[in-house]
């Protein structure tokens, strides 16, 4: 593989120098960095909608704030590794020797002008930085409707899902076919661990009846 450096970022030397298919898109044992942004955004992702459907509105029990939370640090990280273009993170292109960064006209768009409502700006200010957040802004959701951040988890899901497969096809363009078929298996085993996630709900009931809360700790007060 031709090791090129995207924007001569030293995060991407760094990750060339050595690199190792299987850091980042093993799917069993030590698992890689990509498949596990993957496998546990989607997980995520599933359990706000659960949780979402479920209703179940116990106080001290908020499962669907932790997994909103995590689907937005993960897609984050997964948006920008594949269709950012900021430094001095490692990306796509130069980690995998891709002709370009992906593009996701609903996370950002190179045509040097500001849309405040696309997901990359919303993510960056709305989830993760103590920036001004006094002016709300909708984004634009999966379907193309409009929706509110906290509205937007499975939609980010969604999004990363179409940004992996469009990564498969560049790197199947590549001839890169070993690499190719590791990101295939990724996303085949992330989307069944999600699925999994949906079907543990029945077997959540019997597991809390027949736990003992002898031991458990609480942490605060």
């Amino acid at each position: 593989m031709q090791q090129t450096c995207f924007k001569n970022s030293i995060t991407c030397n760094a990750a060339l120098n050595g690199f190792n298919s299987s850091d980042w898109l093993a799917y069993t044992g030590q698992v890689g960095h990509l498949f596990d942004g993957l496998t546990y955004l989607l997980q995520a992702a599933q359990e706000w909608q659960l949780q979402k459907d479920l209703k179940l509105e116990l106080v001290g029990y908020q499962a669907q704030v932790y997994a909103m939370d995590s689907v937005f640090l993960r897609a984050r990280s997964l948006f920008e590794f594949f269709a950012g273009e900021g430094r001095p993170y490692c990306h796509a292109r130069c980690l995998f020797d891709l002709d370009d960064q992906l593009e996701y006209p609903k996370y950002a768009v190179k045509d040097g002008s500001q849309h405040p409502e696309l997901w990359e700006n919303i993510l960056h200010v709305g989830s993760l930085h103590f920036q001004n957040r006094a002016t709300t802004r909708q984004l634009i959701g999966y379907d193309g409707t409009n929706k509110d951040l906290n509205e937007m988890p499975a939609d980010f899901a969604k999004g990363i899902l179409d940004v992996w497969q469009e990564f498969e096809d560049a790197l199947n363009v590549k001839g890169y076919q070993q690499l190719h078929g590791m990101a295939e298996a990724c996303r085949n085993k992330a989307i069944e661990d999600a699925g999994r996630v949906f079907d543990s709900v029945v077997q959540r009931t019997k597991a809390y009846e027949s736990a003992s809360t002898d031991g458990l700790v609480k942490l605060f007060g």
